[in-house]
């Protein structure tokens, strides 16, 4: 950049340049999953659905945790409608014994759609007028990222990555970024895994594979996946 605005924090990373956007929260809310009993200790899921959909131009991503250090949230899939918006999408957790409920935080980011109303504050565009950053609007903090773990078809035994971070009590991962489905076959069922991840303490986030479906038949479809990069991006509100 020989010219505009750059903005870095105490350790030299940029967090507002005019050649790039940021994201802003667009929506976020609380789900409670529901357990499904003693009789069956492996998923449940929940489809969240947004109060206003969100245009797939403007790049929108899923971020979630569970309330547990032993609950392990991942992104199942995404609707979009017909006019190519993000309408809903669907969380799984492997937390499902003993029946109740567990709790999920989600928020959605996307570019922004227009400035905020606040008629004080910092706004920076880019060279082709979008709207860069806006003080008005709520950002996330990304407070670490992980090395990259490039999945290899052989869900689910094992990919894993367990990340030590700085100290964080409350955090959101990008659930977008870790987006990856497994089917694997038995002898006579199949299970159906998702990318997820937990966080195991105030300084360690653990990625692997969460069932989310098991049917007690042959699976017509062998076993697929995502394979590809994947890495936890983890942030703050």
């Amino acid at each position: 950049m020989s010219y505009g605005l750059s903005v870095q924090n105490a350790s030299g990373d940029v967090v507002i340049d005019d050649a790039y956007r940021n994201h802003a929260i667009v929506e976020r809310g609380t789900v409670s999953v529901p357990r499904l009993g003693a009789a069956y200790p492996f998923f449940s899921q929940v489809r969240v659905v947004l109060a206003t959909p969100i245009p797939m131009s403007r790049g929108p991503l899923i971020w979630g945790v569970g309330d547990s250090t032993s609950l392990g949230v991942a992104l199942v899939g995404t609707e979009v409608n017909g006019s190519a918006e993000l309408i809903a999408f669907t969380l799984c957790t492997d937390l499902s014994f003993g029946g109740g409920s567990v709790s999920c935080d989600w928020v959605v980011t996307a570019l922004p759609a227009s400035a905020s109303s606040e008629t004080h504050g910092l706004r920076v565009w880019d060279a082709s007028s979008n709207l860069v950053f806006d003080s008005g609007l709520e950002y996330l903090k990304i407070r670490a990222a992980s090395s990259v773990l490039t999945l290899s078809n052989n869900a689910p035994d094992f990919e894993f990555l367990t990340f030590t971070h700085a100290s964080m009590s409350a955090r959101l991962f990008c659930l977008s970024a870790l987006y990856a489905l497994a089917t694997v076959m038995g002898t006579d069922d199949y299970n159906n895994y998702a990318l997820g991840v937990r966080k195991t303490s105030v300084t360690q986030s653990y990625l692997y594979w969460v069932m989310y479906a098991y049917l007690a038949e042959a699976s017509p479809v062998g076993t697929v996946q995502n394979t590809g990069p994947r890495q936890i991006v983890i942030a703050q509100e």
